[in-house]
């Protein structure tokens, strides 16, 4: 009994020890932000107000958000990286603020100007100013209005090597998970080289399709649509303060 005690009492102190590295490294990215946007912004803007985040003033987002998120995120703390209210609207913002080297899966609210309606971009990583497409299969796109519903990968089988039937650039547009290019970031493709969900350069208008790597319907009736706000946030351990 004594051994397993004492083996209880290591595995809690090396669990408590690991967790508490964690923090001080998320502490530290948090800082390092800070530096580079030249001062506190984002939740730490007194004048940026609960009841005006996108996160925390859309009903039933933290909700639904928890339901679609991996397991080792749910309970997890929503720490804003970005907003156009505070950090000026661009990419190029976007980009600087999700700077870490590893901050782990993001999500990214997307408010629609014409209906207020707000889409979400669920990430395994950070966006980054690489142009490439990058992610992984736990990326997924989602609508928290009028009906919440979140659209997520599934694979297809076979070797994306194998192009002979096609089956080759099917599976390459099946894991387009996240895109950067030349004045957009996009989610999702499809064969005649629509997205999930594009967004332009200057962060003020996307457009919306079909797409073969998450099967998803349009987030938008009509397609394309102007954006209102934007909000980029990463999921902080639960052990932070």
């Amino acid at each position: 009994l004594s051994r397993i005690t004492a083996g209880n009492v290591k595995w809690g102190r090396e669990t408590w020890e690991s967790c508490k590295v964690e923090e001080r490294n998320e502490a530290k990215e948090m800082e390092l932000t800070k530096m580079r946007r030249g001062g506190p912004r984002g939740p730490e803007d007194k004048s940026y107000s609960e009841a005006t985040k996108l996160a925390t003033g859309t009903s039933g987002l933290r909700y639904n958000l928890a339901q679609w998120v991996p397991p080792k995120i749910q309970g997890r703390k929503m720490e804003m990286l970005y907003s156009t209210e505070c950090d000026g609207r661009g990419l190029d913002m976007l980009f600087q603020s999700c700077s870490f080297t590893s901050c782990g899966p993001t999500i990214t609210l997307v408010e629609v100007l014409s209906t207020g309606a707000v889409l979400g971009l669920y990430t395994s990583g950070p966006w980054r100013s690489i142009k490439k497409v990058y992610g992984d299969g736990t990326c997924f796109v989602c609508k928290f209005s009028p009906e919440p519903k979140a659209y997520k990968w599934e694979p297809k089988s076979g070797s994306a090597s194998s192009d002979d039937d096609g089956s080759g650039v099917e599976l390459a547009v099946n894991e387009q998970f996240m895109t950067t290019a030349d004045g957009f970031i996009a989610m999702g493709a499809n064969p005649t080289g629509g997205a999930a969900i594009r967004i332009n350069q200057e962060l003020t208008e996307g457009y919306t399709e079909r797409t073969d790597t998450f099967g998803n319907e349009p987030l938008v009736e009509g397609g394309r649509f102007e954006i209102g706000r934007v909000e980029c946030y990463r999921f902080a351990s639960i052990f932070a303060t």
